[in-house]
């Protein structure tokens, strides 16, 4: 065997440790994330924040319902108003 054999194993035996520390680290954090997700105090807070968001959206919902009418009853009223003003050719006022 020559150096170079020896050197390339090495090379082939480093990979294999860095690989397996690599999956071994990257099971252990989905691991950890699944089990911290999954614990009954953090499932709980997820679940809660999960329906203030919900109930919020509803509200967001509902207020931009709110606006649209409010915008269409302004516009509503800005019509009558300016159909009140009419104006002749001549300039003259003929409002009621």
């Amino acid at each position: 065997m020559s150096d170079k054999d020896v050197q390339m194993g090495d090379f082939e035996l480093f990979v294999d440790n860095m690989a397996g520390l690599f999956f071994k680290g990257a099971f252990g954090v989905v691991g950890f994330v699944l089990g911290g997700l999954t614990s009954t105090g953090v499932s709980e807070k997820i679940q809660k924040d999960e329906e203030d968001l919900i109930r919020l959206e509803k509200l967001n919902d509902e207020n931009e319902m709110k606006l649209d009418l409010l915008r269409k009853m302004q516009l509503e009223r800005h019509r009558i108003y300016s159909s009140r003003n009419v104006y002749t050719v001549e300039g003259k006022d003929t409002s009621i």
